[in-house]
């Protein structure tokens, strides 16, 4: 190619330079055809053109050469653009992760457990752009086992939460009910609430974020049992950290996700998991490595979190009963007591009750069947209370509970329940074959503004003493000094043996 363009542009340069000397010899002839100037000046041009034409291959490659270098700096120039501009997506992100990285640290420290986990599990899924999240704790004796503790899951442009009780495999039991079913609705938004439930004692809490237009003509009931069909809570995988004690990424082909398995780490042992499904729309495959990043920096928040309620639930909880310790009664009820924290003007009662002749169960069944029958009453508690109340161990066989937002009326039909409930249910020794007879006595208080917990622990056992002294078994209301409202006593149920 260079030859051709040699012979090419020499040839040009040459017949050039002749033509334009030809020209200007003709020029200085007598009886020329031009004027003696326009003929110097074509010359000229012609001389001109043919050595840049004699030149122009010489000064090719040397211009060439330049071309070269001018178009590498621009090259240059454009990826340092580039790198400014990836640098600036990543400090957005950073910010961002930094950002949600506070909120998890909050969170973590939020007093409801509820709310706790639904602040954990949405900025998890913010941070991470997952569409299902699975919040594991995990133990490791006997053996190595996960347990659910949250989980967060779109389904169809609205929000299903999760919050699990216990460390029982409680997904995977069947036979589910809701119960204690909650509406709360704002202009474009629709919060639905219910307690799930598995052989007579609540398991989880559900929550549903959904627009207006999704809820419209279903009942609250129906709309949270459309969802507890559609989520897949699962712990598929989880295993392989028990095995690695690192992250494991993989790509579910069948579902089109991503599935990224987080261990989190705290005091120097494995607390907890994360599990998340991510789309392979909202994060491609060569940016999974991002929600990585995002998590090794944000982990340590949330495992400490679990940590903490770990703690917090050992430190909170009876051993035997599960139910909430004394102190923490205390604190709770000082803290609902607190003037400043009832600027809403918003109502509790306590309730404290005993169970009827329990040392009498003691000394005819022996303790452990004492034992097992302060495990059953705990039981239903739990089942019967709604989700936002709470049942305490006072101390022995006695037991209080707080009724958030029920004055005295609208506590007494839930005492009434309590009594009855456990008064129709079944209750049995070591053996698993002696029928004991339980029944309660319980005393109702409502709070009033300027009354300490003191005062009113002591107005709800002085209900309590009445219902005891008017015969057991019945619930009795503190009525201010006047005569307390008791309900009547119903018979115990005599003992009996389960047929062999």
């Amino acid at each position: 190619m260079l030859r051709v363009m040699w012979i090419v542009f020499g040839s040009a340069g040459i017949a050039g330079v002749a033509a334009g000397g030809i020209i200007i010899w003709l020029s200085q002839s007598t009886g020329a055809f031009l004027t003696e100037r326009g003929s110097l000046l074509i010359g000229v041009l012609l001389v001109v053109t043919g050595l840049a034409s004699l030149l122009l291959p010489i000064f090719h490659p040397y211009l060439a050469g330049r071309k070269k270098m001018y178009a590498a700096a621009l090259e240059d120039l454009r990826e340092e653009r580039d790198t400014l501009l990836n640098r600036v997506v990543r400090l957005e992100k950073h910010l961002e992760h930094v950002s949600v990285i506070g909120e998890i640290h909050v969170a973590g420290n939020i007093p409801d457990r509820d709310e706790r986990l639904h602040a954990l599990l949405t900025a998890i899924a913010e941070v991470t752009g997952a569409e299902r999240v699975g919040l594991y704790l995990i133990t490791a004796a006997p053996e190595w086992k996960a347990f659910l503790r949250g989980y967060y899951e779109q389904v169809n442009g609205s929000q299903v939460y999760l919050y699990v009780e216990g460390e029982n495999d409680w997904w995977n039991i069947g036979d589910l009910v809701i119960s204690d079913v909650g509406t709360d609705s704002t202009a474009n938004r629709v919060l639905l609430s219910t307690g799930l439930v598995h052989a007579g004692e609540t398991v989880a809490r559900m929550e549903v974020e959904t627009n207006n237009r999704a809820a419209r003509g279903k009942t609250s009931a129906e709309r949270l049992l459309y969802f507890l069909q559609k989520i897949r809570p699962d712990d598929g995988g989880l295993s392989d950290i028990f095995q690695s004690h690192r992250p494991v990424v993989d790509t579910v082909a069948s579902r089109g996700r991503h599935l990224l398995l987080y261990p989190l780490w705290a005091e120097g042992q494995m607390v907890g998991a994360l599990r998340l499904e991510i789309s392979h729309e909202a994060v491609p495959a060569d940016k999974i490595g991002d929600v990585t990043d995002a998590l090794d920096a944000s982990a340590i928040h949330v495992a400490l979190a679990l940590r903490k309620e770990q703690h917090r639930r050992r430190a909170e909880t009876d051993g035997l009963t599960g139910l909430f310790i004394k102190r923490y009664f205390m604190e709770r009820l000082a803290e609902l007591s607190r003037s400043e924290n009832r600027k809403t003007a918003g109502v509790f009662s306590l309730v404290m009750m005993d169970i009827d002749h329990f040392k009498q169960v003691n000394d005819t069944y022996g303790h452990l069947a004492g034992d097992t029958v302060l495990k059953g009453v705990a039981g239903v508690l739990r089942r019967v209370l709604r989700g936002g109340d709470m049942a305490f161990r006072y101390g022995g066989e006695e037991l209080a509970v707080i009724l958030h937002g029920l004055g005295l009326s609208e506590a007494k039909p839930v005492a009434e329940r309590l009594r009855r409930e456990i008064a129709e249910a079944d209750f049995y020794g070591t053996g698993g074959d002696t029928l004991i007879p339980i029944t309660i006595s319980l005393g109702v208080a409502e709070w009033k503004r300027g009354l300490s917990p003191t005062d009113l622990i002591a107005r709800a056992d002085s209900a309590l003493y009445k219902s005891k002294k008017n015969g057991r078994n019945r619930v009795t209301l503190y009525n201010n000094g006047r005569k307390a409202a008791g309900a009547p006593a119903v018979k115990a149920r005599t003992a009996r043996h389960k047929a062999s």
